[in-house]
């Protein structure tokens, strides 16, 4: 089976306080992506340096770092020199497809819903 590294974007989706979502929070992600739209947690395990991520919110700047493998397959974006607890990115398996959901729980420690609204080969 191939792994492919991808460019995922994640795109905060419809919540009772964002009926219509969020066009300014977003993550992108790069993961190794099976042939099948799940992420090689293999790859994403030993450490490869294509698992990146970028966290992006209007008025403020990027804040970037690496993703790792956590508890129970969890994915982890760790940031770099920015003072934020990691997000722990809920892919449990699921194929990241356009349209798809993906629960997330931010910095902050609350949990939101984000829509897969591209993917992508690198």
């Amino acid at each position: 089976m191939t792994t492919r590294v991808s460019f995922v974007e994640l795109e905060l989706g419809r919540e009772p306080q964002f009926p219509f979502g969020e066009r300014g929070r977003l993550y992108q992600l790069y993961l190794p992506l099976r042939p099948d739209g799940r992420v090689d947690t293999d790859a994403v395990g030993h450490g490869h340096n294509c698992c990146r991520g970028r966290r992006l919110r209007t008025g403020y700047g990027p804040a970037e770092g690496s993703i790792v493998l956590g508890p129970e397959g969890r994915l982890v974006l760790q940031y770099e020199n920015v003072p934020l607890l990691p997000s722990v990115i809920e892919v449990n398996s699921v194929p990241l497809a356009v349209g798809g959901s993906v629960p997330i729980t931010e910095a902050n420690g609350e949990e939101h819903e984000f829509q897969v609204i591209s993917v992508r080969q690198v």
